[in-house]
Order: structure tokens, then C-alpha cells, then sequence
């Protein structure tokens, strides 16, 4: 699609939406109905169609074609905001269960960053994350006495269903085995959450709740940036978590204990990474947090490539070939993408982690096979 469309009205009509402002109107927009299909497609894969559909509901198209993509967009946006909802209820549930079984839990990812949105079912989530402070053994058993069946038990963390919804119950915050360095940064938030792990309570869970938090905003500022690093290393990296970035940093930054964030980044080796996200947050998406952290933006070569990569980010087709050749798919990926390894974990072996995924996916896949 047209780049212009991307960095000239997608982009802009998100940060302004997502920022409460009023000036929305572009020069730069969609023109035809095929252009209208690519933009919201590009804003659906990236996780940002809830956020678009504030913009496009204030609009009148005089094109019937153009419309009638807009009307099944609508839909589709619809649908994803009323998951949205459901994962929040399936959330509250879930806190009951191990409220009742005297464990306290704790909700990562998309659930506490969709409160830093105007709304929070501007916030896709893909599944409910959550972290039960070392007692997963207890928080299983939980789960089976409620009727709720889980598998993946020897990954580092746990999956399971419940209501439709997908949970991820995390044994460790971060895989440890894959990425040496990964041990330090777990080892940091397992204090973290001994320290200040329920100085944040969930409150949009009611008061009836009293067993339910959220990262602590050092805890968050440590686990996001990893979280992004790990997803462009392996997988690709959304607009929405540049965003989720941005909006954490404006609603959290002035509470984050930046001294323990930057020795810990300095000590892993991902403060280049993390500056580069902060230039891409603040020049690429005009977020205005460039005084909510003392993370210096660097604009480099790689700051542009990692952009690109952002940018190129396509369907993960992966789930629908067998489990050999999506990991084989996998490892070519990871060959191609060397780049971003050494970017995102300087202090690591690439070859020594490749080498132990490659291992790790024959396991997989003679384990599917039984």
C-alpha cells in the first residue's frame, strides 16, 4: 500500500485518537475503495482498528464502494471490541477463582495497558496473561477444581481456556532457557514483584476484588521493553506495542524508578534497543513523552531498519503449515534476522540460542506426534 497512507494518516489519526485530540482531518487520506480496504487491513494486522474506528465513525464517504468497505470494517471492529469485553469479564472471573483458592494474582500485558487507552476496548489482547507470585502448582490445582483444563505444563508458562477465552498462566515473566541474559532481567522482576508487586491494585475490577494487581510502573518499564525486544526478534513488532509504550510513559513514566530500569537495560545490553524504540515512539509516531523517561532517542541506521521492519510486518502464516515446516520456517526466519538478534541481546550467543530453538523445535514436534 501507499506508504504515504501509513505515515501520513494512519499513524497520525491513531496518535491524535489516542491522545484525545480534536484535529483528525488529514489531507492525506484514502481515495478509492481499494486504498480504504489496505488501510484498514494494515490498521487490523497492526492491532489498531478499534482505534481507527473513533476517526472513521466522524467521517461521510460520498463513494458507495468506499463506504460499503467502511460498513464491513465496522463489524469487524465491533466483534473485537466485544472480545475485548468478554476477556475483561473472563479476567474478573479468573481473579474470583484464585481469590477463593487465598492466591493473589497478577494481570501482565494487554489487561493494565488497555487502562492507559482512551477506552480500554481500544486494546486488542490476543489472551489474559497473568503471574500468581511463584505458586503455580497451587494456581493449576485452582484452575482443574473450577473445571478448567490446562497443557504446555513444561514451557514456562502455562496455557489453558476458560469461557472462550485464552489464558496464560506464566510460571517466570520471560523464558529464561532461550536467552541467557533473560536470566538476569527475570531475576530482577521476581524482586520487583517481592517488593512492589501488589502496590497496584486492578481497580477496574471492582472493589469486591481485593486479590488482583498489576506490574508496579518499574516492574512494566523493564517487562515492555523486553517484551518488544522478544517479539522483534521472533515473531514481528505491531504499531499497538510502540503505542502501548507511549501511553504507559504518559500515564507511568513519572513513577518509574528509572535508575534500577537503566542499570538493569546497561547490565543486559538492551539500552541501544530500548533508545531506538524511544526514538521511533517520539519521531515516528509524534508521541510526546520524550520528557516522561531519561531514555535519550537514538536515530540511526538500525533505528531506520528496525522502522522498516515494523512497517513490512505481514500475516504469520506459520499456524497453518505442520508443526516441521513452521518451525523449519522458524529457524529461516531467525537466519535472515540475525540483525535483529544482536540488536535486541548483544550480550547473547546467537549461535548457541539458535542452535537450542533448533533442538527445542524437533522436541515439539516428535511430542505433537504422539
Amino acid at each position: 500500500m501507499r506508504r504515504d497512507l501509513i505515515e501520513q494518516f494512519v499513524i497520525p489519526v491513531c496518535t491524535n485518537v489516542l491522545l484525545g485530540r480534536n484535529d483528525v482531518a488529514h489531507e492525506t487520506q484514502p481515495v478509492n475503495a481499494q486504498e480504504w480496504e489496505e488501510v484498514c487491513y494494515f490498521a487490523s494486522l497492526h492491532g489498531l482498528m478499534p482505534v481507527m474506528m473513533n476517526y472513521l465513525q466522524s467521517i461521510h464517504l460520498n463513494d458507495e464502494k468506499c463506504t460499503a468497505v467502511l460498513i464491513n470494517w465496522f463489524g469487524n471492529s465491533f466483534q473485537q471490541e466485544q472480545t475485548t469485553e468478554v476477556m475483561a469479564v473472563v479476567a474478573r472471573k479468573l481473579a474470583i477463582i484464585m481469590q477463593k483458592a487465598e492466591l493473589d494474582v497478577m494481570f501482565l500485558k494487554g489487561l493494565s495497558l488497555a487502562q492507559n487507552y482512551p477506552s480500554p476496548k481500544m486494546r486488542m489482547s490476543a489472551d489474559i496473561d497473568f503471574y500468581l507470585f511463584g505458586k503455580t502448582e497451587e494456581g493449576l490445582k485452582a484452575l482443574e477444581a473450577a473445571g478448567i483444563c490446562s497443557d504446555d505444563a513444561w514451557d514456562y508458562h502455562v496455557h489453558a481456556e476458560m469461557n472462550g477465552a485464552r489464558l496464560e498462566l506464566h510460571k517466570m515473566f520471560i523464558d529464561v532457557d532461550r536467552i541467557g541474559s533473560n536470566r538476569e532481567v527475570e531475576r530482577a522482576l521476581v524482586q520487583l514483584a517481592k517488593e512492589e508487586g501488589k502496590s497496584c491494585r486492578c481497580e477496574w475490577m471492582g472493589a469486591s476484588v481485593t486479590n488482583a494487581y498489576r506490574m508496579s510502573p518499574t516492574m512494566n518499564a523493564i517487562f515492555l521493553m523486553r517484551h518488544i525486544g522478544i517479539h522483534f526478534v521472533s515473531e514481528a513488532v505491531s504499531l499497538r506495542m510502540l503505542y502501548d509504550w507511549g501511553l504507559f510513559l504518559q500515564h507511568e513514566g513519572k513513577d518509574v524508578d528509572w535508575n534500577k530500569v537503566v542499570a538493569l537495560y546497561e547490565q543486559v545490553g538492551m539500552m541501544d534497543f530500548a533508545r531506538r524504540i524511544q526514538s521511533l515512539v517520539i519521531d515516528k509516531l509524534g508521541m510526546p513523552v520524550a520528557d516522561c523517561s531519561p531514555l535519550k532517542p537514538l536515530d540511526d541506521k538500525q533505528t531506520m531498519l528496525t522502522w522498516e521492519s515494523i512497517l513490512s510486518l505481514c500475516e504469520n502464516s506459520v499456524g497453518q503449515r505442520s508443526n516441521l515446516k513452521a518451525g523449519l520456517m522458524r529457524r529461516y526466519e531467525m537466519l535472515r534476522g540475525k540483525w535483529k538478534f544482536k540488536m535486541v541481546y548483544p550480550k547473547d550467543s546467537f549461535w548457541k540460542t539458535y542452535c537450542y530453538l533448533a533442538f527445542r523445535g524437533i522436541r515439539t514436534y516428535n511430542r505433537s506426534k504422539r
